[in-house]
């Protein structure tokens, strides 16, 4: 039998940013884009753009929430899969976590 002269594909790497959420953008009904940008190599800003679907996961203080409870401006940590397709990344944001509680221990708005 001859065998497959394809490489074994390796699984998805996860990676987890954490910045500003500066921009959401919607693509579809069940699907956006949102632009977070962190501090990156040698303290440079740095924007990513990842593609939230209806699996994405987001919690807002712990509590489960939707896309539409985020806010430009909110500090989130992000959990990406980054999806490659020939040469494009494709960064799939798989769970998103802000925290808004206010220095006092009250949560705000």
């Amino acid at each position: 039998m001859a065998g497959s002269c394809r490489a074994p594909e390796s699984p998805p790497t996860v990676v987890a940013l954490e910045g500003i959420l500066e921009r959401v953008h919607p693509l579809t009904s069940s699907s956006s884009e949102i632009t977070v940008v962190y501090s990156g190599r040698q303290g440079r800003d740095t924007r990513r753009v990842g593609v939230v679907t209806a699996d994405t996961e987001i919690l807002i203080d712990g509590a489960a929430a939707e896309l539409r409870h985020l806010h430009e401006g909110d500090r989130v940590l992000g959990y990406v899969r980054i999806d490659r397709v020939g040469s494009e990344r494709k960064l799939v944001v798989l769970r998103i976590q802000v925290t808004r509680a206010t220095p006092n221990g009250t949560e705000s708005g």
